[in-house]
């Protein structure tokens, strides 16, 4: 016998308020065997999750974001009835909306941080010979429109220009042994949403030295707090190379990143953790010398 849930929308998006349609499906169901509830659940949740890195220091800050419950709507899809027919499809329709006290947050996985939605079936079977298994649970990835925006934000973009010399990257006792650099470039915004992408671009103006490779990385940082005791750290999303080998003086070299589903989320700042992310743009020269660039960024939905 086969069991699943399949969803009427193949991306598996949905938007908070939305209804999540689909239906359960049974294939060679054993002939005959009555059922008494055919019940659906959509169920959203927060965890914090332990990595390899953290195993042991965070043993007293992670259990303060135990599993939270943020969403938990259920439907009945067949009170009742005996298995007649080799395929059989159980419709149903769950909308997103949050538990009493919660708010929704979009879906995100990151390395301490988990914020999940799954839809699960279960089954109430009156023959006990007989047993349905019920199915895997299916997740959903919701966005959450308006999500980080704080009141009197605006989304129009804010660009920001910058420029980078040794005096801007170091300290004066390690000028002497720098490479004389300029790097001028520009942020499209500080401010992005989600589904649209990251942009700007750079010039290098001079460089005495070579250069190896430029790239961007996108961080995500995590911070779990409790109290007078905190944790927080930087990890890496993802990283693009944007130019390879010792690029023209005076060329403009764009800055393109799309933000990856899952793995981001709109900037977050809730009870007892935050997420917060930031543009990286690491420049390495051919003798091993290597600046970064921070840049702060603001995700919205």
């Amino acid at each position: 016998m086969k069991c699943e849930l399949q969803l009427e929308r193949s991306s598996r998006t949905y938007s908070s308020g939305e209804e999540i349609k689909g239906s359960l499906l049974v294939e060679n169901a054993p002939n005959g065997v009555h059922y008494n509830s055919l019940s659906l659940v959509l169920e959203g949740y927060i965890k914090g999750q332990v990595s390899m890195k953290s195993v042991g220091a965070l043993d007293e800050i992670l259990p303060q974001v135990p599993p939270i419950i943020i969403c938990r709507q259920s439907q009945i899809a067949a009170e009742r009835g005996t298995f007649s027919s080799p395929k059989i499809a159980f419709p149903f329709s769950i909308r997103v909306v949050a538990q009493e006290g919660q708010s929704l947050l979009e879906t995100y996985t990151g390395v301490y941080i988990s914020i999940q939605y799954e839809i699960k079936a279960s089954f109430n079977v009156t023959e006990g010979k007989n047993k349905i298994s019920t199915p895997v649970p299916i997740k959903v990835m919701i966005h959450v429109p308006g999500l980080g925006l704080i009141e009197g934000m605006s989304r129009s973009p804010q660009v920001q220009p910058f420029t980078i010399t040794p005096t801007s990257v170091a300290n004066p006792a390690r000028l002497v042994s720098l490479p004389e650099f300029r790097i001028e470039g520009e942020l499209s915004s500080t401010l992005f949403e989600l589904d649209r992408e990251f942009s700007g671009w750079i010039v290098i103006v001079e460089a005495t030295k070579p250069i190896k490779s430029i790239d961007l990385q996108l961080i995500r940082i995590e911070s779990i707090f409790s109290g007078d005791t905190g944790f927080k750290e930087p990890t890496e999303v993802q990283s693009l190379q944007v130019a390879d080998g010792d690029v023209r003086k005076g060329a403009k070299i764009p800055l393109y990143m799309l933000f990856p589903r899952q793995f981001t989320c709109p900037t977050t700042f809730y009870k007892k953790f935050k997420i917060e992310f930031e543009i990286n743009l690491s420049i390495l020269f051919f003798d091993g010398y290597q600046l970064t660039k921070n840049f702060p960024i603001y995700l919205i939905r």
